[in-house]
């Protein structure tokens, strides 16, 4: 199940290749150009996909949550009177 959704995050959320894809191409060019050093390439590399993918979390994160509210309100909203939270 989680592997699904770690999987799943990568290929139904466009925004996570994109973003990685403009990140590699913007550094390469960096280091092609002499801008920066291939060590200083690597490290933003590595700190940029790492943001990529905690902010890409985050987001699922916080649509499950929003799923998970909805959900526990539509089912307050159906129970018995007797068991409804005020």
């Amino acid at each position: 199940m989680a592997l699904n959704e770690i999987i799943g995050m990568f290929i139904d959320d466009g925004a996570v290749a994109l973003l990685t894809i403009a990140l590699i191409a913007g550094v390469g060019l960096m280091v092609k150009l002499g801008m920066i050093g291939g060590l200083t390439g690597a490290c933003l590399l590595f700190l940029g996909c790492l943001i990529i993918l905690a902010e890409s979390v985050a987001r699922v994160a916080r649509r499950k949550v929003k799923g998970l509210i909805h959900t526990q309100s539509l089912d307050r909203n159906h129970a018995p009177e007797s068991t409804r939270l005020p």
